[in-house]
């Protein structure tokens, strides 16, 4: 009897400790599932995320080409306006240079003109009188002309007036001389006394000979041709008085 006992109790026992050990079986079992569920959502999760990484890159590498294509574009474009602008500038340069050449070789013509037609009127004039007038007769002609001396083309030149009894006149004789079309600017360097000093910037080079003769189709005020030295003329201003 005892002994049908112990083995009840025995098997009792067994059964429990299985019971134990399946339950502990399980559990593990649950634990290793929930391990890998763990697992495979990290591994998702990092795979997410290098994908998001990846196509973040991409879009970052898309923006940054089509930036550079934009600011490549751009600087075409600019380049390609400056090479208009300038190509616009060249032409207008050039034309004006051909404008300008051609109006000084329109002076330079009218001054051959204006010499060639002087020298024909003073041949008839000595022909229709071989005997010099007194010299009260002469007075109001026109004076002979000065000296020049020879020198080379240039394109400044200094111009000495006298007398200039205002600079209201001395902006007037100004005035007309700018006018020439073979002037480019013209500044007074200085005014006392009655004697004014023009500094003259011509267009292209000329000789003193050459500029002092383009004077002459100035009507108002008459100039007269003192003397002339390499880059230096001298005029005095007809019907002036002196400035004392």
């Amino acid at each position: 009897m005892e002994r049908a006992i112990e083995e009840r109790r025995a098997a009792e026992e067994r059964r429990a400790q299985e019971e134990l050990r399946a339950a502990a079986e399980q559990a593990a079992a649950e634990r290793a599932a929930q391990d890998r569920a763990e697992a495979e959502r990290s591994a998702a999760q990092r795979r997410a995320e290098a994908e998001r990484a990846l196509a973040e890159s991409a879009a970052a590498q898309r923006a940054a080409e089509r930036a550079a294509a934009e600011r490549a574009a751009t600087e075409r474009r600019m380049a390609e306006q400056a090479a208009t602008e300038r190509a616009a500038a060249e032409r207008a340069a050039a034309e004006r240079a051909m404008a300008e050449q051609a109006a000084a070789e329109k002076v330079a013509a009218e001054l051959q003109a204006e010499r060639e037609r002087r020298a024909t009127a003073a041949r008839a004039a000595a022909a229709q009188q071989p005997v010099p007038p007194p010299l009260r007769a002469l007075e109001g002609r026109e004076s002979p002309p000065a000296r020049v001396e020879a020198s080379a083309p240039t394109t400044d030149l200094q111009l000495v007036l006298s007398p200039v009894r205002s600079f209201a006149r001395l902006v007037e004789v100004e005035r007309r001389i700018q006018s020439l079309p073979t002037v480019r600017s013209l500044y007074v360097r200085d005014f006392r006394g009655g004697i004014a000093t023009l500094t003259v910037a011509l267009r292209s080079p000329m000789t003193t000979e050459e500029f002092a003769s383009g004077l002459r189709v100035i009507d108002e005020p008459q100039l007269r041709l003192v003397s002339g030295t390499r880059n230096v003329l001298e005029f005095r201003i007809e019907g002036e008085a002196s400035i004392a």
